[in-house]
C-alpha cells in the first residue's frame, strides 16, 4: 500500500517516558505483530536488517480501556493515564486527517533506546472506514494501532459545545508551560471535559494553549480544586493554585449585552 506523505507543525509533543510493560488489567498487552506490515500499510519501506531498537512489539490499544465512565479517575494507575495521554494525542492529530494519507506530525516517540531518548517523529495514518489510527517512530520501530476513539474525550469531534452568545460562539485559550501541563496531568480526577482540554492541548512556539468551551474549562477548574485537598508538594501546591486561579478566569460566564 502506497501512501501520501504530507507534514504537519504545531502539534504538541507528548510525554516521552519509558513506559514500563505492565501486566495491570489497565494496559493492553502488545501484539507479536510483523513490523514489516506496519510499516507497509504506512506507505514506507521499512530500512536495512532488523536491529534491537527496532523489535519493539506492536501495540494494539482499544482507548476506551483506558477510561472509567468517560473519564480518568484517581484509581486508574499512573502508567496507564501516562499511555493512555499519549495515545490520545496520537488521536487528536489523526482524526481530523485524510483516511489512508500518513501523516508526519511533530509528536516525540515515547521510548529510550539505550537508556537515551529516541529522536524519532512519530508518523500517523487514519484507516478509512475503520476508526484504526496506525503509529509509528521511523527511527527506532516503535508503533501500533489504536480503536475505540470514536466519542471519547480523544476524539476532537465528539467535544460538546456551549451555545452561542449573542449569535457569536465563545471560546477561550489559557497558556501553560510544560512543568504545568504535567502538573494538570497528575491531577487526579480528570472529568471528560477537562480530559479533552488536557489531551488536545496545541503547541505555540514554546507555549501550550488549553482551547475549548467555558463549560470545559469549569470541569477544569474543579477538578484542580479538588486536587488540591489532597496531600501535595509545597512545589506542586503553588502550581495548582496558579492553574486554578488563570482556569477560573477562563470559565467565567459570559455577560449577555
Amino acid at each position: 500500500m502506497e501512501g501520501t506523505l504530507r507534514r504537519r507543525r504545531g502539534t504538541l509533543s507528548p510525554i516521552g517516558s519509558d513506559l514500563r510493560q505492565s501486566t495491570d488489567d489497565w494496559l493492553p498487552r502488545p501484539d507479536a505483530y510483523d513490523l514489516d506490515r506496519l510499516w507497509r500499510a504506512l506507505g514506507l519501506q521499512r530500512p536495512g536488517a532488523p536491529s534491537r531498537a527496532t523489535l519493539y512489539p506492536h501495540l494494539v490499544a482499544d482507548i476506551r480501556h483506558y477510561l472509567d465512565d468517560g473519564s480518568f479517575s484517581a484509581r486508574i494507575p499512573r502508567e496507564a493515564r501516562t499511555l493512555a495521554l499519549y495515545l490520545g494525542r496520537i488521536v487528536a492529530n489523526a482524526a481530523h486527517d485524510e483516511p489512508d494519507v500518513s501523516v508526519q506530525t511533530e509528536l516525540a516517540c515515547r521510548r529510550r533506546p539505550d537508556r537515551q531518548p529516541c529522536v524519532g517523529q512519530l508518523l500517523v495514518r487514519r484507516e478509512a472506514g475503520t476508526d484504526r489510527v496506525l503509529w509509528l517512530c521511523p527511527a527506532c520501530g516503535d508503533g501500533g494501532s489504536i480503536h475505540g476513539w470514536s466519542g471519547t474525550p480523544f476524539d476532537p469531534g465528539a467535544r460538546e459545545r456551549d451555545p452561542p452568545v449573542d449569535g457569536h460562539l465563545v471560546r477561550e485559550r489559557v497558556f501553560v508551560d510544560q512543568t504545568e501541563l504535567r502538573t494538570l496531568e497528575r491531577v487526579g480526577r480528570l472529568s471528560r471535559g477537562a480530559l479533552a482540554l488536557v489531551t488536545q492541548v496545541q503547541a505555540e512556539g514554546e507555549r501550550l494553549a488549553l482551547d475549548g468551551e467555558r463549560s470545559e474549562f469549569a470541569e477544569l477548574r474543579d477538578c484542580i480544586a479538588e486536587a488540591q485537598k489532597c496531600c501535595v508538594a509545597p512545589a506542586e501546591a503553588r502550581r495548582l493554585a496558579w492553574l486554578h486561579q488563570i482556569v477560573s478566569l477562563a470559565s467565567r460566564p459570559v455577560v449577555r449585552s
